[in-house]
């Protein structure tokens, strides 16, 4: 199966790039937690605090929703291994060159063969 494997290293790259933001935004999250605070400003004057999501979660959310679908897509997960099947490689080609770049055998031996 002799395949282009070009949109292999495309895909690879995506994988990457998911993992890399999965991981910046999961590292946010650590530092100021789920829950951030911003303050409420009335005619220019901090009155009070209010609580939200930290928006983080839920790109890191994503991003790591896309590493494990490319992860399964590129079989690393053991459920995903299950599922590739591998084709033995043709050798009949190169068993033929090593017949013909092998010493020949001397008379008395090629009938053993």
């Amino acid at each position: 199966m002799k395949l282009d494997h070009r949109p292999d290293a495309q895909a690879l790259e995506c994988l990457c790039s998911a993992y890399a933001l999965a991981s910046t935004a999961a590292d946010d999250v650590a530092l100021h937690g789920a829950i951030i605070q911003e303050p409420v400003v009335l005619d220019g004057q901090v009155v009070g605090m209010r609580r939200r999501k930290n928006p983080s979660v839920e790109i890191a959310n994503a991003a790591w929703r896309n590493v494990r679908g490319f992860c399964s897509d590129f079989g690393f997960s053991p459920a995903a291994r299950t599922r590739i099947a591998l084709e033995k490689p043709d050798t009949t080609e190169q068993d033929f060159m090593d017949l013909l770049s092998s010493p020949r055998l001397p008379r008395e031996n090629r009938s053993k063969i």
